[in-house]
């Protein structure tokens, strides 16, 4: 951190704020130099945060430049993909598939049972897929489109890409449309929660 950085920082912030501040005298090494320009900055910070809140106009600070790698932090942890719901979600649609087929499996054959996947595969990966939007803040459809093609993944990995039938090919795309769908239904339903009624 150089000593005309500092010295601007220092400068906007007296300006802005109509504050006196100090500089402590630099000394020792660079690297002390530079622990010491952090530590007038939390000062600032603090002696801001402490004045405007005093003064009841706390909304016409001037955002110093720790507030906007704070913003640019909870941005990047708001739009990341969260590929461990991602994951999960399609895993427990895909085992939720299977409670459905097994059981028509034994109940009525192999053929009639086929019938079932589908609409199994649109149900289940729409119900996980909510549960997946429940946990993020945006990019509700992509995380569900993604939970649709991993159960889709997990399937073609346990059949080791084996041919399958026309009703499974179309199950795979409901799993996606069904991902899809659940993700952007947690999705308004979230905002509509945060609009004030």
């Amino acid at each position: 951190m150089s000593k005309s950085r500092i010295g601007r920082t220092g400068i906007v912030a007296l300006v802005g704020l109509f504050v006196s501040v100090t500089f402590a005298e630099r000394a020792g090494t660079e690297s002390a130099g530079c622990e010491a320009g952090s530590n007038t900055g939390r000062a600032l910070n603090s002696r801001r945060n402490s004045w405007f809140s005093e003064t009841g106009h706390y909304h016409r600070a001037r955002k110093l430049p720790g507030d906007s790698a704070e913003r640019a932090i909870q941005m990047n942890t708001s739009t990341r993909i969260h590929w461990g719901r991602v994951w999960i979600g399609g895993f427990l649609a895909e085992v939720g598939i299977f409670a459905v087929f097994i059981p028509a499996v034994l109940l009525f054959g192999e053929g009639p049972a086929r019938y079932t996947v589908p609409p199994a595969a649109f149900v289940m990966t729409f119900l996980f897929a909510v549960w997946v939007g429940r946990g993020i803040e945006s990019r509700f459809v992509l995380h569900g489109i993604l939970a649709g093609v991993v159960a889709t993944l997990l399937y073609i990995g346990l059949t080791l890409v084996q041919p399958e039938p026309l009703l499974y090919i179309v199950a795979h795309g409901l799993k996606i449309l069904g991902g899809a769908a659940g993700a952007r239904f947690a999705g308004k339903r979230k905002s509509t929660a945060t609009v004030p009624g």
